[in-house]
């Protein structure tokens, strides 16, 4: 799952060199936190309180 995209199919999980779209959108004066991919996932977790194990 992508953490961070543009809402036009571009998309960047957080590692590695940052692409020219996202490097080209900062430099226009944009913030990070603008692309930040908002996922419901994990919020039944905090909701209720839920721990989940995997073993």
């Amino acid at each position: 799952m992508p953490s961070y995209s543009d809402g036009s199919g571009n998309t960047w999980g957080g590692w590695g060199k940052r692409p020219n779209w996202l490097r080209e959108a900062l430099g226009a004066g944009k913030r990070l936190e603008a692309f930040q991919v908002r996922s419901g996932r994990g919020s039944a977790k905090k909701a209720f309180g839920l721990k989940l194990s995997f073993f």
